[in-house]
């Protein structure tokens, strides 16, 4: 019996070893591709980076963005990673002097027209740049964004988080526009007569 239990204990040792070797291998592998994606001048660290993400749940990539949001905004520092293209168009995420943001007073009708209006001209839609924007907290902010994700303004979020703006620049105006027109109409009171009823 014991040399039964001593041969098991062999076979298993002798796996694990041949696997460690595997594994070494496999890791001199993924060292030699990072090697050649730096020879043509990927930046490797951002490439780990990318790996260690895509290895993540989108759900709990979406929990990481928003706990780095929100240390990051208590910090004072710019969350260019979560803005889309903030980096490379002329707009750097910076509140836009030509939206000024709504009074601490307005409704929820008059904050979503603002939103509307900053996220299809600057065809920019997450959370963190529509609140730097509007001078709102991260919840609020987070609202508005689910809120024109209902409307079928923008996309939801990809395996990344980010999401597309479903319509163009040109069509901003129309777009607030509509938005008026709905809102008004949702604070007129239909009164029916009894007696006048079809």
């Amino acid at each position: 019996m014991a040399q039964c239990s001593d041969d098991r204990l062999r076979l298993l040792i002798e796996r694990i070893e041949r696997l460690e070797e595997e594994k070494k291998a496999i890791g001199q592998d993924v060292s030699a591709v990072y090697s050649e994606a730096k020879a043509v001048g990927y930046d490797v660290k951002i490439m780990r980076q990318i790996v260690r993400l895509r290895k993540m749940k989108p759900d709990d990539r979406r929990e990481m963005d928003m706990v780095l949001d929100t240390y990051r905004s208590a910090l004072g520092l710019e969350n260019a990673a979560h803005d889309q293209g903030a980096m490379f168009d002329e707009h750097d995420g910076r509140p836009d002097p030509s939206a000024p943001a709504p009074e601490s007073s307005a409704s929820d009708s008059e904050r979503y027209i603002v939103a509307l209006d900053l996220v299809v001209r600057h065809q920019k839609a997450s959370v963190s740049w529509l609140q730097r924007q509007m001078q709102i907290g991260y919840n609020a902010a987070s609202r508005l964004i689910e809120r024109l994700e209902r409307e079928g303004t923008i996309s939801k979020p990809d395996h990344v988080g980010r999401r597309d703006v479903l319509l163009t620049e040109d069509q901003a105006d129309a777009a607030v526009i509509a938005a008026h027109v709905t809102n008004q109409l949702k604070d007129v009171t239909m009164t029916v007569v009894p007696g006048n009823a079809q």
